[in-house]
């Protein structure tokens, strides 16, 4: 069963909760005082506090209050027992972080069954944090191994691909140098060379795009600006760069969905929405770090496309489920004639950020 503090300073209906919960095998524990209270939350961590409003001192509502003060308690249900007919003062005491209240005279059968509803919503709760973070690891896992996919694939484009057409090229070359070789064969190699030397630089983008950088949760706003100018240089447009060059708190994995969101939002632009100026900006607080990217483009009607349109390699489609999975959100917003914007949030890891 569970254990269950008491919190009232009448010692009489203090031993008859404890007795009745007791004989339901609950573990009971027992506080005079706001004060004690406090500490056997602090101590024991109890699964449930049955709180009286009306003590001397620190009333209920304050020790609920510091009870909710630690992240740590926010799983501890918390049910309130008041005398108090003051719709005032029971609103006051769910807004305190209260979870119920039971009012005084309290029918057994009802205690007991809004404890059971308390801790029936509280194992559901842990529950779901559980899966949440079991589905997190998954996800983790699955970025690790797309990033060893995408470096096989880089290597094969660039060692079945690129050097064959390298040496292809230097061939055509050191033929044109033979003695006794036409001009014009010459110069139809040299649009051949021409071809060649296009599909080496389209090569070369994509084993870049495909190539997993050193990503570490420090250093990742850094490439991320860097290849946004470096994108934006490339497709002709102006780039708007802010936020800061370290960010903390990300893991390796999530440090890499941040930089593939971005170099795909940007891609798109460059690419897609006939825009004239970029902007990317990041940002970070003890909660998280988010990433905006927007432009002055076409824009596009969210309500008649499921996913963004024209989409690279590696689709923002696809990273918005694994985003979410790690406790992240994603946003899009588009208007004909008004741009797009992407917004990307990544919640910091407990006891990870600087």
């Amino acid at each position: 069963m569970a254990r269950v503090l008491v919190v009232d300073d009448d010692t009489d209906l203090q031993s008859f909760l404890h007795d009745v919960l007791s004989a339901d095998g609950h573990e009971v524990l027992t506080a005079g005082d706001g004060d004690v209270a406090l500490r056997v939350v602090m101590d024991d961590r109890p699964d449930l506090v049955l709180l009286d409003i009306m003590m001397p001192g620190m009333d209920g509502i304050a020790v609920c209050r510091a009870v909710r003060s630690d992240p740590g308690n926010d799983s501890i249900p918390v049910l309130m027992l008041t005398a108090l007919s003051d719709a005032a003062k029971r609103v006051e005491a769910l807004r305190s972080g209260a979870d119920d209240y039971i009012t005084k005279p309290f029918d057994l059968a009802e205690l007991r069954a809004r404890i059971h509803t308390a801790l029936r919503v509280r194992e559901l709760v842990r529950e779901l944090e559980y899966r949440r973070e079991e589905a997190a690891h998954l996800v983790r896992d699955l970025i690790r191994t797309e990033e060893d996919l995408r470096a096989r694939l880089a290597a094969d484009v660039h060692d079945v691909l690129l050097q064959p057409l390298v040496a292809t090229r230097l061939w055509i070359e050191e033929a044109c140098g033979l003695p006794g070789i036409p001009d014009d064969m010459c110069q139809r190699a040299g649009r051949v060379k021409v071809g060649i030397d296009d599909a080496l630089a389209a090569g070369r983008e994509i084993i870049k795009g495909l190539r997993p950088l050193p990503l570490r949760s420090g250093n990742v706003a850094g490439l991320i600006k860097d290849e946004a100018r470096s994108l934006a240089e490339t497709g002709g447009l102006t780039a708007e760069v802010d936020g800061p060059d370290i960010v903390q708190g990300l893991s390796e994995e999530e440090a890499t969905m941040l930089y593939r969101v971005a170099r795909e939002a940007v891609f798109n632009v460059v690419r897609h929405a006939r825009a004239s100026r970029v902007t990317l900006s990041l940002e970070q607080d003890d909660a998280g770090v988010s990433l905006l990217v927007s432009d002055d483009g076409v824009g596009f009607d969210p309500e008649r496309v499921t996913v963004l349109p024209g989409e690279g390699h590696f689709g923002l489609a696809g990273m918005r489920e694994k985003i979410e999975a790690v406790g992240g959100s994603t946003k899009l917003v588009s208007t004909p004639g008004a741009g797009t914007s992407v917004e990307v949030w990544l919640p910091i890891r407990k006891g990870e950020a600087a």
